[in-house]
């Protein structure tokens, strides 16, 4: 605390003390300040000159702070990479939409995500056949953009391993009449796409 600071204070005790003895109205006219400053200050005090400090004044809440799910996932990101940098954790905390579009009926498919990685790419991949399927759509092939959250195919490291996408893909080779990935450049960072074919021979007609 510096000396300025416990110099007001100590000015502000001086003033409290004579306003106890004398009342508010003759102490300022002595100190020279106005009747709302002395009983403010009045208010606050205690008999202690600890009282008569400033409090801060920045907010203790607003509208945009985090919400505790939030900070949760912040915990979570730091304490599985804790060499993680400022910018590439908020990167990280932001939503990525993943868009599934029918290229028959043009009837999309979004949902929202906290990770762009394979294990949301999967998620999405089960949810996405559940919803057509209810809507009389069988899916074929999916097409999606380069993404590792899709594929490891542009990787040297892990070219040969199928990723948690593609191993779904083939799994719900039961609700679909050909499961294949087959892959379409482009780099997209915040929105990863996915393309969704169906197959059935009503659409092959009107498509002629």
């Amino acid at each position: 605390m510096s000396k300025r600071i416990i110099q007001n204070m100590t000015y502000r005790q001086s003033l409290m003390k004579y306003a106890e003895k004398y009342g508010v109205s003759r102490t300022s006219w002595k100190y020279n300040r106005s009747r709302s400053y002395i009983c403010f200050w009045k208010a606050r005090w205690d008999k202690t000159v600890m009282s008569l400090a400033c409090q801060p004044r920045w907010p203790h809440s607003h509208p945009n702070q985090h919400t505790e799910a939030e900070l949760k996932l912040s915990r979570d990101i730091r304490c599985r990479d804790p060499g993680l940098g400022v910018v590439k954790l908020w990167h990280r905390l932001r939503l990525f939409q993943y868009t599934a579009i029918d290229e028959f009926t043009r009837l999309r498919f979004l949902a929202a995500y906290p990770e762009q990685t394979t294990y949301s790419s999967a998620d999405f991949l089960k949810r996405l056949v559940k919803w057509y399927v209810r809507r009389g759509i069988r899916v074929e092939c999916f097409q999606t953009d380069s993404g590792f959250e899709f594929t490891n195919r542009f990787s040297k490291s892990k070219r040969d391993l199928s990723t948690l996408f593609e191993t779904t893909a083939a799994q719900l080779a039961a609700h679909v009449t050909s499961s294949c990935v087959p892959i379409r450049p482009g780099t997209t960072l915040r929105r990863a796409t996915a393309s969704i074919r169906r197959c059935d021979s009503e659409s092959r007609r009107r498509k002629r």
